[in-house]
């Protein structure tokens, strides 16, 4: 499945990053994230965007969740069924 991640304000309004922002993604062991058919733990939105997409793939049935991070950006946390 597709995710795209937005780098937005503290008014929640979308907005382009100044210079390279990397973020970290941390999925508990029910999902992965993907990019270019490899596993990441990190993906970086490109100075003058405001905006990455990426996957996300099932690899078992259960609660997922996943934790968002970049510096100076507040965390997003989330929990979620996956169906087999």
């Amino acid at each position: 499945m597709a995710v795209t991640l937005h780098a937005r304000d503290p008014a929640t309004t979308p907005r382009n990053v100044l210079a390279a922002t990397t973020w970290t993604l941390t999925p508990n062991s029910n999902i992965q994230f993907r990019s270019g058919g490899a596993v990441i733990t990190s993906i970086t939105v490109p100075a003058g965007a405001q905006s990455v997409t990426f996957y996300v793939k099932a690899l078992s049935a259960g609660i997922a969740s996943a934790t968002i991070t970049a510096a100076t950006y507040k965390s997003y946390t989330k929990t979620f069924t996956v169906m087999p």
